[in-house]
């Protein structure tokens, strides 16, 4: 096989530190549309939101071109895989049935339950969208998307899409300077992005933390995966570390500092399990240091970030009924125990969903359904895990399933979760890759030998 790429270099571990940069399958297409699909689902159209609003460009007017493009991008790398490649890597992987499995059964349920409403695209009476939106969303914001990365294994531009993602992020970050501007350290407990910029109600504080978290993942991975020489590009990553920061305390939002800690603690174990204990030891000063700071920056702005973080231990002590959450959680729990095995309702009569990703599974599709999906993340753990410790340089994309995944079992659901849906395919869809580059260095070395 003749490949122009980056050489893999081997350690003790049987890891690499980095896959190839260029592959020599000629899926040339197939890389370009998989970065752009990737990065515009994870990332893209809540920047292409965000300028809208610093432009002062309806945002309504966006919905329906970007919705489009996110499912001609989902059908573009699901067609030019399938026929530019030849079919060599059009990967049927055995994690596709379990995958569609629980597709299946989600849809099956989203038609019981709105047929018996009478009519199949009217609104139920006791939730907030109809069955032609969650359709909608779920087709194309989710299913489609995560569909085509898990098939497009086309990973040989991992820094191009790295590159990419982390441009867009700054932006993100960017849009929300320049649309707070004076009132940015300013946040009087928990900024309302609604309440500070007039009628920009499409920003909201959980948006505004984890654009800060995906900041801080990518601070974290590139200064102990491949901490920058140039004194410029330090001093961007220090920027890009500290913003990231300020917008998760900013927001206040609980999910993004629960997240960052979910995706920091397999990281930090990942740096040792690479053999790397001052990397590790490092890490955890760095990540005692960053709560310190935080706590301070949170006291000097205002922000009840940490206040709101105390309230989730009083709240589960005390089984309040004041607290949303728990109120979700027991009744899609009761839901679930109406019909344990095929679920019962795809919504909360008044809330729509119950903000947690398992509990919306139980509760809409039971155990037959659950397990499936269960099986995905867990494999795809297993995936992210292996891309941490031996396949280092998309590590990142390990990060962002971690925190993404945290954030599904405290807001967003099923049918909205775009970024977990993609993060989470896009690890396995990277891990299959990197193993199948590793085997065929494997093979090409033993040949020489």
């Amino acid at each position: 096989m003749s490949v122009s790429r980056h050489i893999m270099t081997y350690d003790s571990r049987r890891s690499y530190a980095g896959p190839v940069e260029e592959s020599s399958d000629g899926g040339y297409l197939a890389k370009a549309v998989l970065v752009t699909l990737f990065a515009w689902a994870l990332l893209g159209k809540q920047l292409l939101f965000m300028l809208a609003i610093v432009l002062n460009v309806p945002t309504r007017v966006l919905t329906i071109p970007s919705h489009m493009a996110t499912v001609g991008l989902a059908l573009a790398s699901v067609v030019v895989v399938f026929f530019a490649t030849r079919f060599r890597y059009f990967p049927l992987h055995w994690i596709v049935l379990p995958f569609s499995a629980f597709w299946m059964f989600y849809f099956m349920r989203i038609v019981i339950d709105y047929q018996a409403q009478g009519s199949m695209f009217a609104p139920p009476k006791d939730a907030t969208y109809s069955v032609s939106y969650i359709a909608q969303k779920a087709i194309g914001t989710c299913l489609l998307p995560s569909v085509a990365v898990l098939l497009n294994t086309h990973w040989a531009a991992w820094r191009k899409t790295q590159t990419v993602c982390f441009t867009m992020a700054v932006l993100i970050a960017g849009s929300f300077f320049a649309i707070y501007r004076e009132n940015i350290f300013s946040f009087s407990g928990r900024m309302n992005p609604g309440d500070e910029t007039g009628d920009f109600a499409t920003i909201s504080s959980l948006q505004l933390g984890y654009s800060g978290l995906v900041l801080l993942i990518f601070f974290l991975f590139m200064y102990f995966s491949e901490r920058p020489k140039n004194v410029w590009k330090a001093l961007l990553l220090y920027s890009v570390g500290a913003v990231g920061m300020l917008l998760i305390v900013g927001s206040a939002s609980r999910g993004p500092v629960v997240g960052f800690v979910f995706m920091a603690v397999p990281f930090g174990f990942s740096l040792f399990f690479r053999g790397e204990p001052g990397k590790f030891i490092k890490f955890v000063v760095g990540v005692a240091t960053f709560g310190a700071i935080a706590l301070i920056a949170a006291q000097l702005t205002g922000s009840s970030v940490f206040d709101r973080l105390l309230s989730i231990h009083h709240d589960v002590v005390s089984q309040s009924d004041q607290s949303d959450r728990l109120v979700f959680y027991e009744n899609a729990w009761n839901s679930f125990l109406e019909s344990p095995i095929i679920g019962s309702q795809s919504s909360l009569g008044g809330y729509a969903y119950p903000h947690n990703l398992i509990l919306e599974s139980l509760m809409a599709v039971g155990i037959v359904g659950t397990i499936p999906l269960l099986v995905v993340i867990g494999y795809a753990f297993y995936c992210s895990w292996a891309l941490l410790v031996r396949y280092p340089k998309l590590g990142w994309l390990s990060l962002a399933f971690y925190a993404y995944f945290c954030g599904s079992l405290f807001s967003g659901s099923l049918f909205s979760n775009a970024a977990f849906w993609i993060s989470m395919a896009g690890t396995i869809s990277a891990y299959q890759w990197a193993a199948r580059e590793m085997d065929e260095q494997e093979e090409e070395e033993a040949l020489r030998s």
